[in-house]
């Protein structure tokens, strides 16, 4: 940065340090994914796709920040570029949809930084900041269109190749509504019988090429449960899509059983839940992969996580911001990023859970008088008893631990 002047340098050092704070991301991602889909709105027209975009607008701008006090160098694609740049192929969304979105992300960074101009001390020179900043956010974006065109190419090569191309045609034509009658895709399908209950799951590894890996965590997990011969589909080289076929809903908890397995092959699941015919296929893959978008955005570790569980907070997570007000305004101090406010919000969702002390308690490994002082502590804060708005407390509790708790219990 030898071009730059000391009072622009620390001007920068400070506006990235500020703009990579979570809540300042989030405003600056929310910024991009609203101007990309005001211009491309098939890339919304998924959970997944969409989560996804946000996802890839968030890996470029933190990237870009975190690199902009930096020497210039050669510009690596983020990964959920890359992720994202596949499935737009896989979704057969025209590769002009891919330029026209770095295009308006670039479009979006003019525009900040030009309303940024009045926040500049009178020591930086406004011309100075913009020829920097326009320069460097031009070379990071036109930098990583070719590499995302490369991806969308290549993976559209992949697509054209094999049965197993044929049969993920199929899929995703089932997917997105323009299936045949059921009688028919059972058959083009090897026999899957669509009639009866599918379990969707979809299997994903940070590894590349790990298919062989996935297909066979999807049938020691088709096993666990009872199920066999699971119709699997491979989307890309470190994602499975897979459906268990049964004549009535599946036991999903006993897939947990199957949590240490699945963390020695370095594969995680995510799972729908058991819903009848053609519509029950597809709407349980949506709900698999509703579950996945929830796991990615929360940085979820978790081996297994059934779309049951999450299903409520996915559902909140539809309005963030409102989400979050209702959370904060719930809980109060309670929100607090305080180890003490994460204990008693700990203690109050396990005791909403349990119902009494006593159960709260042995579920916390903790003596039922840490119990009680805890809740008389929430109570204090609440204002009330723990019990008065039950359901909206835990929902609360559980959305801001989800998506805003940054502090670990020991």
């Amino acid at each position: 940065m030898t071009e730059t002047s000391g009072e622009l340098r620390a001007w920068l050092a400070n506006f990235v340090s500020a703009e990579l704070r979570h809540e300042a991301t989030e405003a600056s991602v929310k910024r991009f994914a609203s101007a990309i889909l005001a211009r491309c709105p098939e890339l919304g027209s998924d959970p997944h796709l969409h989560q996804l975009m946000r996802s890839a607008a968030q890996a470029h701008w933190t990237r870009f920040l975190s690199d902009l006090l930096g020497t210039p160098h050669e510009i690596h694609l983020v990964q959920p570029a890359a992720e994202l740049a596949a499935e737009i192929a896989r979704r057969r969304i025209p590769l002009t949809t891919l330029y026209t979105m770095y295009r308006v992300a670039l479009e979006s960074t003019w525009d900040y930084i030009t309303q940024m101009l009045g926040d500049l001390p009178p020591d930086v020179e406004p011309s100075e900041f913009l020829v920097f900043f326009w320069s460097r956010a031009s070379e990071w974006l036109n930098g990583s269109v070719g590499p995302s065109v490369e991806v969308y190419e290549a993976e559209r090569k992949r697509l054209g190749q094999g049965s197993k191309a044929r049969r993920l045609e199929l899929i995703l034509n089932v997917l997105d509504g323009r299936a045949p009658e059921a009688s028919r895709v059972s058959a083009e399908l090897g026999g899957f019988p669509i009639s009866g209950f599918s379990t969707a799951l979809i299997l994903f590894s940070d590894t590349h090429d790990s298919l062989s890996t996935l297909e066979t965590a999807a049938l020691r997990l088709s096993r666990t449960v009872g199920a066999h011969h699971p119709l699997t589909v491979p989307p890309s080289d470190r994602e499975l899509w897979c459906w268990l076929s049964s004549t009535s809903p599946l036991d999903l908890k006993a897939l947990l059983r199957s949590e240490p397995l699945l963390s020695r092959l370095r594969v995680r699941a995510t799972v729908g839940t058991s819903v009848s015919g053609l519509a029950g296929f597809v709407r349980s893959h949506h709900e698999a992969v509703a579950a996945r978008a929830h796991c990615e955005r929360t940085g979820s570790p978790a081996a297994v996580t059934c779309y049951e569980d999450v299903e409520i907070l996915v559902l909140l997570d539809k309005d963030p911001e409102a989400a979050m007000a209702f959370a904060r305004r719930t809980l109060g101090p309670l929100a607090d990023d305080t180890v003490t406010a994460a204990r008693l919000r700990e203690t109050a969702l396990s005791f909403l859970s349990h119902v009494t002390a006593n159960d709260a308690a042995a579920a916390l490994e903790i003596h039922t008088n840490t119990v009680r002082y805890r809740l008389a502590k929430v109570e204090e804060i609440l204002g009330g008893p723990v019990s008065r708005n039950p359901v909206e407390l835990a929902l609360a509790i559980r959305y801001f631990n989800a998506f805003a708790n940054t502090t670990a219990l020991p």
